[in-house]
């Protein structure tokens, strides 16, 4: 298992952006107020409560966004070390249904851990300084800045670290084989996120492909990028389908039989289940920077108590981050979801076929965002 490179955003879920509460979507209803619950065993006072601004530090450039970093909060309102049992045991479900939904065993019980802001800023900044502390850095800037991608006055590494630890609702390391949640968050999406989170837990234990993308990558960021779309893709993808059949579970109550949906394994036909996914995530992907911003969304998801405040918080970092890192940031979980889906549901929803791209993975962003020519070999 290797060290993390958070420029990949190894796992980092993007609160709301990423990992959005789609509970309603999957189910067509609103979940009972009771389920909307924190999930965390912390303090009293304001979940999520920060004592930093975390709104635009500057005004907008037209494509190169804002002219300053938005800081992320400076507290997340948790404390290091292990989570609550609560959690752990939700995380321990969680398992079970992801072996049923991807057809692979966890080989060993990945470790569940709060980690406060400040523990997790130095780990991204470590992490960071390790990677783009030299030349490659240097150059990443230099790059974007004569592209006028993104304004001249912005501190690129800074906004990349301040991205890294505003946007991350949670994390799996594979270094320590532990997922931490570094950001409060309402039960269902907690959950959520575990989910996401967790199959990076089950890749690492089955793959080696995250241990080289993690490591010292593919020798090209475009190839970098695309290997992205296959890890996160896939997790994606599980993330919600977990949601989807555990919404669907709920609602069946006692009568929601216990059905793996893989081919072959009674009540499971994955053909019953699967073709449900693709108007999932073909929807996601097809999510835009002002649908994910769309203010009137966001007000709805705070007052029903879909959103803490934190996580309210960083979507006002998120509103202040350049086109290009909001892109980068977002594709391979939303579009990399649907690259994986087309390719397994092209396979007759047969594993096998996602086996084999973490096997050889693609080497371009354009085989990514156009699946047919993943398929071809172009």
């Amino acid at each position: 298992m290797k060290a993390a490179r958070p420029l990949a955003v190894l796992t980092a879920c993007l609160s709301l952006a990423a990992c959005k509460a789609s509970a309603p979507a999957a189910s067509g209803e609103q979940p009972p107020a009771a389920e909307i619950t924190t999930g965390l065993s912390t303090p009293t006072g304001p979940t999520g409560g920060a004592t930093g601004s975390t709104g635009s530090t500057g005004a907008a450039t037209g494509a190169t966004g804002s002219t300053g970093a938005a800081k992320a909060p400076a507290s997340n309102g948790l404390e290091s070390g292990p989570a609550s049992e609560e959690i752990v045991a939700a995380a321990r479900k969680i398992q079970t249904q992801l072996e049923c939904l991807r057809g692979k065993a966890f080989k060993e019980d990945p470790k569940v851990a709060f980690q406060s802001l400040p523990d997790f800023r130095a780990y991204v900044k470590k992490q960071v300084d390790k990677e783009l502390g030299g030349p490659k850095g240097e150059q990443l800037v230099r790059m974007l800045h004569a592209l006028d991608v993104v304004d001249p006055s912005i501190d690129v590494i800074d906004m990349l670290i301040e991205a890294a630890v505003g946007q991350a609702a949670a994390y799996y390391d594979p270094d320590t084989n532990t997922f931490y949640v570094v950001q409060e968050m309402p039960a269902l999406m907690l959950d959520s996120v575990m989910a996401h989170e967790l199959q990076h837990a089950l890749q690492d234990q089955h793959t080696e492909l995250l241990d080289e993308y993690l490591d010292q990558g593919f020798g090209s960021t475009d190839k970098d990028l695309a290997a992205r779309f296959i890890v996160e893709g896939e997790a994606t993808l599980i993330g919600h389908s977990w949601l989807v059949d555990s919404t669907q579970r709920k609602l069946l109550g006692a009568n929601a039989p216990e059905v793996c949906h893989l081919p072959g394994r009674e009540g499971g036909d994955a053909r019953a289940f699967w073709p449900v996914m693709r108007k999932v995530v073909a929807e996601a992907a097809a999510q835009t920077r002002e649908d994910v911003l769309n203010p009137g969304l966001l007000t709805k998801l705070a007052s029903s108590s879909m959103m803490s405040e934190g996580m309210a918080e960083s979507m006002e970092q998120l509103r202040a981050m350049p086109v290009y890192f909001f892109y980068t940031l977002l594709l391979p979980y939303n579009q990399g979801g649907m690259t994986v889906y087309e390719s397994f549901e092209g396979a007759g929803y047969d594993w096998a076929r996602i086996d084999a791209l973490f096997a050889k993975p693609p080497e371009t962003t354009e085989q990514v965002l156009h699946p047919e020519k993943l398929k071809s070999g172009e």
